[in-house]
C-alpha cells in the first residue's frame, strides 16, 4: 500500500518527513502504520497519512 504524508511528520527535534512524501506502508502494529522512508522503518499515526493506492506488498 502506498501512503502520502498530509502534513510534515516530525521524527525528532531535527528531522521530519515533508508534506506530500510518498511512502510504502509496510504493515501495522498496535494502531500505528509502519512505513519505509529513506531505508528506515517508522511507526506513524494514521492522522498524518492518507492512502493513495492499495496493493499487495
Amino acid at each position: 500500500m502506498t501512503v502520502i504524508a498530509k502534513y510534515d511528520i516530525p521524527l525528532n527535534d531535527i528531522y521530519f518527513i515533508p508534506e506530500g512524501t510518498e511512502m510504502l506502508a509496510a504493515g501495522d502494529e498496535n494502531g500505528f502504520i509502519i512505513v519505509m522512508y529513506k531505508g528506515q522503518r517508522y511507526f506513524l499515526s494514521e492522522l498524518y497519512l492518507e492512502v493513495l493506492s492499495v496493493g499487495v506488498l
